[in-house]
């Protein structure tokens, strides 16, 4: 599942604000793990706890957390860079897990690629 469908996912399970903050100017509203569980599903979210060892409820806590912050970097004018296709978001998305803790860009990683 690419950027651009989780996007569209958030939006359609009601949370349009949240991610207009997450794209816009100004600070990133908060998004709860029950949130992230109802628009995404357990599919993905029991997947990621699988590859890293928790439990789908933690992989739904660390998703809420970072999911605002990778939005907002991802598309700090409010839209994807131009060429960057599925090889160059994994790139990027590459580049900031290594900034984050515990495989944390690696867990949001694995929902992108879907």
């Amino acid at each position: 599942m690419g950027l651009d469908k989780i996007l569209e996912q958030l939006n359609a399970g009601g949370l349009g604000d949240q991610v207009q903050s997450w794209i816009g100017k100004g600070g990133n509203l908060p998004v709860s793990a029950e949130q992230i569980e109802q628009v995404l599903g357990l599919g993905p979210l029991a997947d990621i706890a699988e590859r890293f060892g928790i439990d789908p409820a933690n992989a739904a806590q660390q998703v809420s957390a970072m999911l605002p912050g990778l939005i907002d970097q991802l598309m700090p004018d409010g839209k994807l860079p131009q060429n960057l296709d599925g090889a160059g978001l994994g790139s990027l998305l590459g580049d900031l897990g290594k900034q984050l803790p515990g495989g944390l860009g690696d867990m949001l990683g694995g929902i992108l690629k879907r």
